[in-house]
């Protein structure tokens, strides 16, 4: 096996649930009992933690697209939004049900449905639409930098 993390040398304990982010290649690890999260750079497996806003993070579930990444907490009743730029914390509500077990994400709609385990309910997330930024762009050759045939010839 390769590169295996050892949980008494890290500091975590009782490492629950795991999600990866394929376009940043972070690893995400739920711990249970540390109440904390994991992060794990895929390029040279060096870690750090994430201990802000968790009671017992039972699931991680990771949007690629958005580079969010959400928690069940069920001892807190609530799930945290990690921001993977910058591995800040938000908490949101889970709605009408304690004891938020699983997590799953929706990355082509951006809803996260989450189990309330002890009142056998679903609830689904809708984050806050973003508002694009429109990106004006201009072309401007080089002075001197032009050419008299109509088709170029490259090299």
């Amino acid at each position: 096996m390769d590169d295996q993390f050892d949980a008494n040398r890290r500091g975590w304990y009782r490492s629950y649930a795991v999600d990866v982010n394929p376009v940043t290649n972070k690893v995400y690890v739920a711990n249970l009992n540390s109440a904390n999260v994991t992060v794990i750079d895929g390029t040279n497996n060096s870690t750090q933690t994430v201990a802000t806003g968790f009671l017992s993070p039972d699931a991680v579930a990771v949007n690629p697209v958005s580079n969010k990444i959400y928690v069940a907490n069920g001892g807190a009743m609530n799930v945290t939004v990690i921001d993977g730029t910058n591995n800040s914390t938000q908490i949101v509500a889970t709605g009408p049900g304690p004891y938020p077990r699983a997590v799953a994400v929706n990355p082509v709609t951006s809803k996260i449905y989450v189990v309330n385990y002890n009142y056998f309910t679903t609830t689904v997330i809708t984050p806050a639409p973003t508002t694009a930024i429109p990106l004006n762009t201009a072309i401007t050759p080089l002075a001197g930098n032009t050419t008299t045939t109509q088709t170029p010839t490259l090299l």
